[in-house]
């Protein structure tokens, strides 16, 4: 329990002090972090058939896919069918559609608060928020009860902050 507590505070000062972001964020007691994320979030023109990937600074846990979604309009809005896959040994997790994203819409890649890399540490989420056009996801955005009903208000998705992820909306062409 230590380690986690230890591993937060951390991730606290990198959102403070920006150090999460730095040169070597693969460096020892630094937090995991999204690396990067395609499309950014903010992103517009994007191709409705195009995949939707993630890398993180380290690899992850294999299951932590199930910590990801994509949604049609907000998060509320109903998910999108298609394959979560993970490459490059755990650190790259790529979402393919099983369809075309719908034409000159709005999409929202939720990504849960709870995620853990492989040794079993909470994932910094927010710590590059900024850099990646994203938001933490809170409660109210969740839309309450029916978002716990789809599961995604629960362990997975709740961070040790009480928010629920992050999300990162792009708009396809």
């Amino acid at each position: 329990m230590q380690v986690r507590v230890e591993t937060w505070v951390l991730a606290i000062a990198a959102t403070v002090g920006g150090l999460g972001c730095g040169d070597d964020p693969t460096a020892a007691g630094e937090p995991t972090i999204v690396m990067a994320i395609s499309p950014a979030g903010g992103a517009v023109d994007v191709d409705p058939a195009g995949a939707i990937t993630i890398t993180f600074s380290r690899s992850m846990q294999m299951g932590m896919e199930m910590y990801a979604a994509l949604h049609q309009g907000p998060v509320t809005g109903p998910e999108i069918g298609g394959t979560w896959s993970w490459m490059d040994s755990g650190q790259r997790l790529q979402f393919v559609p099983t369809t075309p994203l719908a034409a000159a819409a709005m999409h929202t890649v939720h990504l849960g608060g709870g995620m853990l890399d492989a040794n079993g540490d909470r994932v910094g989420l927010d710590s590059c928020v900024t850099r990646h056009g994203g938001q933490r996801a809170t409660g109210g955005m969740m839309g309450g009860g029916m978002m716990a009903g789809r599961g995604m208000m629960g362990t997975g998705w709740q961070g040790a902050d009480n928010t629920y992820g992050m999300l990162y909306t792009f708009t396809t062409r």
